[in-house]
């Protein structure tokens, strides 16, 4: 029987670029009476950019520890002095807390794809590139020079696509960042394209003398939610993570805190295209209603996920793995939409995407590689009653007062109409 975990005192989070890092810090901030210590790791060029934003957090008394998220040395020099890791980063840079593959595995593993790619997608690379912004993505862009030289490992690959991975070696970082490119791996999921220089803050906190606890990137949808999970593109990259610590980590005591959509980007305006995955304009009056409209959706708001989370930091768990599915309200589109006509005290003009126009957009739209694909899965996912739960365990950690219905449309009125 796995023996109670230590409370955590010293806690250091990751994720500068993730979208729920902020309310987490946040969180943390406002419970940091509950700590002896709160750190957050960042990179020395949002350092340098952010400077006013970090100096603000400072002066909350949290610690800002500047290193490379890629370098082993930066990571194992930060956990020092800290019990407990909790990483928020974002999609495109979470497989950098699981153990990396070596090259020569890496080409044996997705050879076939190689070729594949190149010619159904002439220009993802291109694409992919262009989507890549921060640090850690250009440098896998540049990490592996010479990949075209392993002809043992390119057996079977014929001499268009010898020539084409002679050309960019750089082609197998979009196996991993470009989400088209995911997808044609099928259910077996995106290899890893890492190598040693890049950081594992699994592996590391395993070896570290101090970290006890680790919370992974789990902040979202439920990806062992049913057997056909496993299949779900946009799930690949967590359940990689899910594997390698039922395989790996003996050590820590790990908790995912399993929180479905946000309601804050739900209850959202989006543009264009996006919108026929849902959206509600308070300025204009319009929605567009997924499924039925009485598909019932669990929601978590952006800010209970950093309470929930720091309400698990208080409540030891009793197993190495422990799993809470937590969340804010439970709601339908018709009943979100009749609480957006009550505060804006009008009548809205409604359209609805089906949920039968979520499967084939969300098919048409994988295969085309377009960037909205993951939306229309994760949506379909959640219409189809993905999120739904008997119970939940927000009681498992004290059941913290959680934010409303009506306060989460309030909020989206505000932001569109006020500009607050």
């Amino acid at each position: 029987m796995a023996s109670e975990s230590p409370i955590p005192r010293k806690v250091l989070l990751f994720g500068s670029t993730g979208v729920i890092r902020k309310f987490i810090l946040q969180a943390l901030i406002d419970e940091k009476a509950s700590f002896e210590k709160i750190g957050i790791f960042t990179s020395q060029g949002t350092a340098e950019k952010k400077k006013d934003v970090l100096d603000r957090v400072k002066a909350e008394g949290v610690e800002v520890v500047v290193g490379d998220v890629n370098s082993e040395a930066d990571i194992a020099k930060a956990y020092e002095g800290f019990d407990t890791v909790i990483s928020a980063l974002g999609r495109n840079v979470i497989l950098t807390q699981i153990a990396l593959l070596d090259i020569i595995k890496l080409l044996l593993e997705i050879q076939e794809f190689f070729l594949g790619c190149w010619r159904k997608w002439p220009n993802v690379l291109e694409i992919a590139i262009l989507r890549m912004g921060d640090e850690y993505s250009r440098r896998i862009l540049h990490l592996e020079r010479g990949l075209g030289s392993h002809d043992k490992s390119m057996q079977g690959v014929d001499e268009e696509g010898r020539r084409k991975m002679g050309e960019s070696s750089n082609l197998y970082a979009v196996c991993d960042l470009n989400q088209a490119s995911i997808y044609k791996l099928g259910p077996h999921g995106p290899p890893s394209t890492r190598d040693g220089r890049n950081s594992n803050l699994l592996d590391i906190a395993e070896r570290s003398s101090t970290i006890h606890t680790f919370y992974p990137s789990e902040y979202g949808t439920d990806i062992e939610y049913s057997p056909t999970s496993s299949t779900e593109p946009p799930h690949q990259l967590k359940l990689k993570v899910r594997a390698h610590i039922r395989t790996n980590i003996k050590k820590l005591h790990i908790t995912y805190l399993v929180t479905g959509p946000y309601s804050d980007l739900y209850f959202g305006k989006l543009p264009g295209k996006a919108g026929e995955v849902g959206s509600f304009n308070p300025k204009e009056h319009k929605a567009v209603l997924l499924g039925s409209g009485d598909d019932k959706v669990s929601f978590t708001s952006m800010a209970d996920v950093g309470k929930l989370l720091v309400a698990a930091l208080k409540v030891p768990a009793k197993e190495k793995e422990r799993t809470l599915k937590v969340n804010s309200f439970t709601t339908t589109p018709h009943e979100i939409l009749k609480e957006f006509e009550r505060q804006t005290e009008a009548k809205w003009e409604v359209k609805y995407t089906s949920l039968d126009a979520l499967k084939k957009g969300r098919k048409e739209d994988w295969e085309k590689g377009d960037p909205l694909a993951t939306v229309y899965t994760l949506r379909r996912i959640w219409t189809e009653g993905g999120t739904l739960y008997e119970k939940r365990d927000n009681g498992k950690i004290g059941d913290p007062g959680m934010e409303t219905l009506e306060n989460q449309v309030k909020k989206a009125v505000e932001k569109e109409i006020v500009g607050s």
